[in-house]
């Protein structure tokens, strides 16, 4: 409010004054009703029979404490003591019908009251989807709209705020999801997913949490097979199956397609940008020439240590559709030696992870009988795959890159030959995507996967760590390409806050103006235009609550839904857990024990 001449004598009455005498007036109607309610108690109790004279003068009797005279024969005691306690209780009664109002008028600072409302985002409600889920999917026909399950029409979001219904990404949909530690990323979106898959499921994580709290649950309600890739012993999970990365590749392009796994996760930024592309060509040479001749990953890391050796430049010439190959690969070895040894050294730090035993027992043919990892199974079934590993040079996060870009792939021929489309869909949660999943052209694959049925959410803790990975322009390209985007608690990013308080948009406030005139005093009414939420205000986004930009639709405010409090058979999901929690301790002591 603006004053331009502060008021001596007059001006504008203060709202409060006249709400303050109400307040006071029904405090004193109130105590007057307690008191003769409390005061016909005590007469029926003390055999005196009810009598409750509802009156002023009964105030007055009250004030110069004569209450025998209204009541004779009854203690003064015990119609305080009733009026008191009928008091107490009307005042909790107020409390909390207050309280229930409060919750259910929106609070008149909460910027959700001017985000997205329902009928904004009436196409991301349960109804809407459920006939979208029967157009899409053909396994669902003869099922009527209202008896689905929410979870066969899409994954769920969050509720909007502030009282609004629950929200879903419809199954054409992919995610991107900026979220700062603590801020129920992995409580409120990775687990329920996982929990809620209907078909195929796949996972990356830094942490055992998510198969501890989904492990359990999925194999006894979905039946299919429950696959753990762990081979930095994050959860000491026993290996059960191995996997050869170099199966299947006879081309240049596959060979290239694992290659950038490696590169991907060399830690030296600057190296990455100088040498990376060089180092590529190199490793995709070996990798090729390795998969030619049935060897393993052990050969490739050993011809990197061998700078001088020509046996990949023999096996490639072997097959002459590759004799370009192979000249470069001997040309890069005649070359300047700072510039071969910058190129091999670039090589050997992306794939440092093929130098530990531990890794590649997962990824060579095993000694002993062991199943082998079939892909085109999987993509097929209702099973759920673990991948896990730490971050970092030397961890397994190439190899969990190659293995989750190798199941995309098989889905995309899986959908083919299904019609176009996964039925049911496969969910992928890239949880800690840019520190154990790589994958360097997932900025790409986002713009086709979602319409074959493989709904991917990829979490991140900021678009930096994004960048880190995908550059500038491929975290726009991630960025443009997610249908949902979801922005979660403690967004430091100054630039990012910035751009979303633009993308929110403004609104109007009502503006009131107060002025002296030489006839007296004028109030005007104006609109002004305000950013509905500031950066500072989406740094300050309540824990639990996190923005939704979905596309073609105002930017809405959800309230995140844990798995602990809100899914219906959490009890089951906690005691299940426990149970996992044990058994992860177990492993671990024995692998301790061992040495």
């Amino acid at each position: 409010m603006s004053i331009r001449d502060t008021p001596r004598g007059g001006g504008p009455a203060d709202p409060w004054v006249p709400l303050t005498i109400l307040a006071a007036l029904a405090a004193a109607a109130g105590a007057l009703a307690a008191l003769t309610l409390g005061g016909g108690l005590a007469s029926l109790v003390t055999g005196h029979g009810w009598h409750s004279p509802y009156s002023w003068a009964l105030l007055g009797a009250a004030v110069r404490g004569d209450l025998a005279r209204i009541w004779p024969g009854v203690p003064t005691g015990l119609i305080l003591a009733f009026a008191a306690v009928l008091g107490a209780a009307a005042l909790v009664g107020v409390f909390f019908a207050v309280r229930a109002i409060r919750r259910r008028v929106p609070d008149r600072n909460d910027p959700a009251r001017h985000l997205a409302g329902p009928a904004d985002v009436a196409h991301l409600t349960t109804p809407v989807l459920a006939e979208a889920a029967l157009n899409l999917r053909p396994s669902l026909a003869g099922q009527s709209a209202e008896d689905l399950d929410p979870d066969e029409c899409g994954a769920l979001l969050g509720r909007l705020r502030p009282n609004g219904p629950e929200l879903r990404r419809n199954l054409e949909d992919v995610e991107l999801a900026i979220m700062a530690p603590r801020s129920f990323k992995t409580s409120a979106y990775a687990i329920p997913r996982v929990l809620a898959a209907k078909g195929a499921c796949v996972v990356t994580s830094r942490r055992a949490d998510v198969w501890q709290a989904t492990a359990a649950y999925r194999a006894k309600h979905t039946k299919g097979p429950i696959l753990v890739f762990d081979p930095q012993r994050i959860a000491h999970h026993p290996q059960e199956w191995w996997w050869n990365p170099l199966e299947g590749i006879d081309n240049v392009e596959d060979a290239g397609r694992l290659a950038q796994h490696f590169v991907a996760g060399v830690a030296d930024e600057r190296a990455r940008e100088i040498w990376g592309p060089a180092a590529r060509a190199l490793l995709s040479e070996l990798i090729l020439a390795a998969a030619l001749d049935n060897r393993s990953l052990d050969d490739v890391f050993g011809w990197l240590v061998d700078t001088s050796t020509g046996v990949p430049a023999t096996i490639l010439e072997r097959h002459p559709q590759f004799k370009n190959m192979a000249r470069n690969y001997r040309a890069r070895q005649a070359g300047a030696d700072e510039t071969t040894q910058g190129i091999y050294e670039t090589a050997r730090s992306g794939a440092a992870c093929l130098r530990d035993p531990r890794i590649m027992a997962w990824v060579t043919k095993p000694s002993r009988p062991m199943q082998r990892l079939n892909l085109r199974h999987f993509v097929r079934s209702t099973g759920t795959f673990y991948l896990m590993s730490h971050k970092g040079a030397g961890s397994a996060a190439p190899l969990v890159a190659a293995l989750t870009d190798s199941l995309f792939r098989e889905a995309m021929r899986a959908a083919e030959a299904m019609g176009g489309r996964l039925d049911p869909s496969m969910d992928v949660i890239l949880d800690e995507a840019a520190n154990v999943c790589p994958i360097g052209d997932l900025p790409d694959l986002y713009s086709y996967l979602g319409g074959a049925g493989i709904n991917v959410l990829t979490i991140l803790q900021s678009i930096k760590q994004g960048e880190s990975v995908w550059g500038e322009t491929g975290m726009e390209m991630l960025w443009g390409a997610s249908t949902i985007k979801i922005i979660g608690a403690g967004i430091d990013d100054a630039n990012l806050a910035s751009d979303l308080a633009r993308l929110i948009g403004d609104h109007d406030v009502p503006t009131r103006s107060v002025t002296r005139t030489r006839d007296g005093w004028s109030v005007s009414d104006s609109p002004r235009r305000q950013q509905i939420m500031s950066a500072a205000d989406i740094r300050a986004l309540r824990k639990g609550t996190a923005l939704l930009l979905a596309t073609g639709t105002p930017v809405a405010m959800v309230d995140l839904l844990p798995y602990f409090k809100h899914h219906p058979e959490r009890e089951l999901i906690a005691e299940l857990e426990h149970k996992a929690k044990q058994q992860v301790q177990q492993w671990a002591a024995a692998s301790y024990a061992g040495g």
